[in-house]
């Protein structure tokens, strides 16, 4: 019941989730500067869209990613004959028992020691599993880090960190929205369109719009946040 008054609320009586969604897409920063300047009512606050949009992409992957995995992931029974069944209970990467003093060290052993008894299948869909597990996670902590970058890079804007956290919200709920779609429908002319063209232009026009910097300056600052935002989401996935 709370699940769908959440929604029929979002979707249903609440406007300002539309009034919102097309700037988002279409004008990128716009959102996020209306909200800096206080002019918030029209629009759905920054963490609730994320929330809604995080909670649609998290319900689409899982009616994707099972058939996904059952095509992409074979296994040779005792037979020799192919089959798409895979043990998910042989697949246990961290033993118990670790002691804190060499957690990190012995964590890592023990994946990559049980990694290497797997069959070649098997490891693939168990790193496979491991990565598709820990998006939520990604994504909850990779917001507040790219907003983090930001306060670094625009240290001299003094602007606080929550206002560098409205923009990193947007800008993910703008990634989401590409990101499922892409992987919903799995075409390779998609993925190129959406992430090589037009979230780099969305990321260039929105930090030109928010933050008012040169655009030489900005391209700068771009590539920078993207190797920060590709370093901490691999450190992310990693751990």
């Amino acid at each position: 019941m709370v699940v769908a008054d959440f929604f029929a609320h979002s979707f249903a009586y609440d406007s300002r989730l539309w009034q919102t969604l097309v700037p988002l897409m279409t004008k990128p920063g716009w959102v996020t500067k209306e909200n800096l300047r206080e002019r918030w009512v029209k629009y759905v606050p920054p963490l609730r869209l994320y929330l809604v949009i995080s909670l649609l992409f998290f319900a689409s992957l899982s009616f994707v990613l099972p058939e996904r995995a059952d095509s992409l992931f074979k296994v040779t029974n005792s037979e020799g004959q192919e089959d798409s069944t895979i043990p998910i209970d042989e697949i246990e990467l961290f033993p118990d028992g670790t002691l804190l003093t060499n957690w990190v060290n012995e964590r890592l052993t023990a994946k990559i020691e049980k990694l290497n008894e797997m069959s070649p299948e098997m490891r693939d869909f168990a790193i496979y599993r491991g990565m598709i597990g820990s998006i939520p996670t990604t994504l909850l902590v990779a917001v507040p880090l790219f907003a983090l970058g930001l306060k670094f890079f625009y240290l001299l804007r003094r602007r606080y960190f929550f206002d560098h956290f409205i923009f990193a919200t947007h800008f993910y709920s703008a990634w989401l929205l590409v990101l499922g779609p892409s992987i919903l429908i799995n075409e390779a002319w998609l993925w190129i369109a959406g992430h090589a063209v037009y979230l780099p232009v969305h990321l260039f026009l929105a930090l030109r719009r928010v933050y008012d910097q040169h655009w030489a300056i900005t391209v700068i600052k771009m590539i920078l946040l993207g190797f920060w935002q590709i370093f901490s989401s691999a450190v992310l996935l990693i751990t």
